[in-house]
């Protein structure tokens, strides 16, 4: 019989093999896809239209957001309306227009870069990615329950506090260390789940979820309205 001193010293130089439990992170992530619909239907969702209400002290009224995404390519849509305000951004590619009522304009440089980060690192998009298994996305844990999402670069793209369940309760983009908290989960007719409401970190804003709903092309959305 080995001591536990001796095993101790074999283990340190490595002469005494020892089981290697899971990673953490990989276990992690395929619960917190389970709790959210299932790792096919988020692979499945190539794009998503998004309807909310928004509160933001920004503005005196609630406004309806509607945001079409694209997860495959930069194009999006979003539209904000209320009694107070009717606005709209468009993304396509390497351009972008926003609209203030009739008055339409082209994107600057840096508002366009600020979208096209904004898109990137979109939660369900990294969902998206994640249930693909994505090989340009790893995880980490980078806490007791905060899954990292990084880049092939090493660059964080989102992070994710869980609770006990593996359900998302905050999460975050890029270097920003103020999340974004998520509210109990609702499913969707597609099968995926998604908070019935968020709120920023910071209290500036909350949104009450109407729907999440997959949608096939968001040029073909877009036509529509």
């Amino acid at each position: 019989m080995i001591s536990s001193s001796v095993t101790a010293i074999l283990m340190t130089l490595g002469l005494l093999a020892s089981p290697q439990p899971p990673d953490a992170a990989d276990a992690r992530l395929d619960e917190l896809l389970q709790v959210m619909g299932g790792r096919a239907a988020w692979a499945a969702a190539q794009a998503v239209k998004v309807d909310a209400t928004h509160y933001s002290t920004v503005f005196r009224l609630p406004h309806r957001n509607e945001i079409w995404n694209d997860f495959r390519t930069p194009r999006l849509r979003i539209v904000a309306s209320s009694e107070e305000i009717d606005r709209a951004l468009v993304v396509d590619g390497d351009q972008g227009t926003r609209r203030n009522r009739t008055d339409v304009r082209a994107l600057t440089a840096a508002e366009l870069t600020e979208q096209l980060r904004w898109w990137e690192s979109n939660v369900y998009r990294t969902l998206h990615r994640l249930a693909r298994r994505d090989p340009d996305l790893s995880v980490r844990m980078i806490g007791p329950r905060r899954l990292g999402v990084f880049r092939k670069d090493g660059v964080r793209l989102n992070w994710i506090d869980l609770n006990q369940l593996s359900e998302p309760i905050l999460f975050g983009t890029w270097d920003s260390e103020t999340g974004t908290i998520f509210g109990p989960l609702m499913r969707s007719p597609s099968g995926l789940k998604h908070p019935r409401w968020v709120a920023s970190g910071d209290g500036t804003w909350r949104v009450e979820l109407r729907e999440l709903r997959v949608i096939d092309n968001v040029g073909e959305e877009q036509k529509e309205l």
